[in-house]
């Protein structure tokens, strides 16, 4: 039962049905209590559908270095099962960070950004790799595009706010900030921002 769920869960993802992805990867999750995806799924789908109360308490069983290569294999095999497809790419991205293989994870993103050159998540993806690179400005630039692409994102004014901050330009943090939480009125983060 759980590889049809975990295949459900992949056919979501292609369709970028979050709503989908977060029903699958839950029963997934529910069948498979020790395996980190589903997890990570959830984690993913939750972020890209702005419901950013849902995320921290996912975000601790993608932990351990074997649970971070596992999700690289899996994303890996992913993407060889949909090589078109953005989705699989920026999985592999992801883990890479979290496994802290920065050029590798680039190389991910450039490849989903070559198959979907408007889809927000690529830019999200670059903007958090090049600030953990401290490539503030890249960062910056990567976080516009989101905004220009997705101006309802409050995520990406809130990181975008984080990079001021890290420049010391605290009056564009604050103001990227104020714009994250008018976008996500409970968006705690923008708040202690």
């Amino acid at each position: 039962a759980a590889a049809f769920t975990e295949q459900n869960s992949k056919k979501a993802l292609i369709r970028k049905d979050w709503d989908k992805v977060i029903e699958t990867a839950t029963a997934w999750k529910d069948e498979a209590k020790t395996a980190s995806i589903p997890y990570f799924l959830l984690t993913y789908a939750y972020y890209a559908k702005g419901d950013y109360q849902k995320i921290p308490w996912l975000l601790d069983f993608t932990d351990t270095s074997e649970q971070k290569s596992s999700l690289l294999a899996w994303a890996e095999q992913f993407s060889r099962e949909y090589p078109r497809n953005p989705i699989p790419y920026l999985l592999k991205g992801d883990a890479n960070i979290r496994l802290k293989k920065y050029n590798e994870a680039l190389k991910e993103f450039d490849a989903a950004e070559a198959l979907e050159p408007d889809l927000p998540l690529v830019y999200i993806a670059k903007g958090m790799l090049y600030t953990f690179q401290n490539s503030y400005d890249l960062a910056i630039k990567n976080f516009t595009r989101v905004i220009k692409l997705a101006p309802g994102l409050a995520d990406a004014y809130n990181n975008r706010a984080a990079v001021y901050y890290c420049q010391g330009d605290y009056a564009l943090a604050l103001s990227d900030f104020n714009q994250a939480i008018k976008t996500h009125p409970k968006f705690d983060l923008a708040y202690l921002g």
